[in-house]
């Protein structure tokens, strides 16, 4: 093999290594930043700076503007912690409910099955295993 054609192929190589460790790292990025900022968002503070983005006070008005996103602020938490609590309740009872219907081992199938997904390798969404999500179109 010639030395051209073998640095050729080495330098391509390189390039694809690149290119995967690129994207694996962009999308990992991209998942973190996405996390982070709906729990900002959940916690107020989120609501506050993205509002604050969107209308662009003045500074006379950063003020009174503050003091109105701070209360509706404290809104937005207040609703995502009722959001959160109804939804466990309900699983809660969803539970409760299938347990005395359900045999022991059906029960704990539907336990697994209700389990939060596991993060998904190199940062990418979690593809449905089969029987998982709806049947394909």
């Amino acid at each position: 093999m010639k030395v051209t054609t073998k640095f050729t192929l080495i330098l391509f190589c390189v390039l694809l290594i690149g290119i995967v460790i690129g994207a694996i790292g962009t999308s990992s990025y991209q998942r973190y930043r996405h996390k982070h900022r709906f729990e900002r968002f959940r916690h107020g503070e989120g609501f506050i700076s993205e509002m604050e983005k969107l209308i662009d006070p003045t500074d006379e008005q950063r003020g009174q503007i503050r003091q109105i996103l701070d209360r509706h602020g404290e809104w937005v938490k207040k609703f995502s912690e009722e959001q959160r609590h109804m939804f466990m309740t309900g699983i809660d009872s969803l539970n409760k409910e299938l347990s005395a219907v359900l045999t022991p081992e059906q029960m704990e199938k539907f336990a697994q099955r209700m389990k939060p997904p596991r993060e998904a390798p190199f940062g990418g969404p979690r593809r449905p295993r089969p029987g998982e999500g709806p049947p394909p179109k």
